[in-house]
């Protein structure tokens, strides 16, 4: 038994609700469209995921590879036994680096103290 119950609504009540179905339906409808471009966008890192994933086994086996070709920890310390004084040599290197970093560190220290009492100077000649 179904009965029906008919309201009467004012010319207003009529318009407003009117305005609020399509109020509803436009905003479910860009719901539907924000869903689209979701799946898209989810489709298109799945993608760009797998394309990431190829690229990085593809770069793992190219090290494993170019580790395989590299000589290993034992030829280099056997060939150091072979040459003691290419180790001496290498000291030496070293050593001058480590004097040209001083003396690169040097006229910094220069240009700071320099700095420094310029500025001084300038507050000197600004109280006096």
């Amino acid at each position: 038994m179904a009965t029906s119950i008919h309201v009467k609504l004012e010319n207003q009540e009529a318009l407003e609700l009117k305005r609020n179905v399509l109020l509803l339906e436009k905003s479910l409808l860009e719901i539907v469209k924000n869903i689209r471009e979701y799946n898209a966008l989810r489709k298109k890192e799945f993608i760009l995921k797998n394309k990431v994933k190829k690229d990085l086994s593809r770069l793992k086996s190219l090290i494993l590879e170019l580790d395989s070709s590299l000589p290993k920890e034992e030829a280099i310390k056997m060939l150091q036994k072979l040459h003691p004084e290419e180790r001496r040599s290498e000291a030496v290197i070293k050593k001058q680096i480590v004097k040209a970093k001083k003396i690169q560190e040097q006229p910094r220290l220069r240009s700071d103290i320099e700095s420094q009492i310029q500025e001084i100077q300038e507050k000197l000649a600004r109280l006096g």
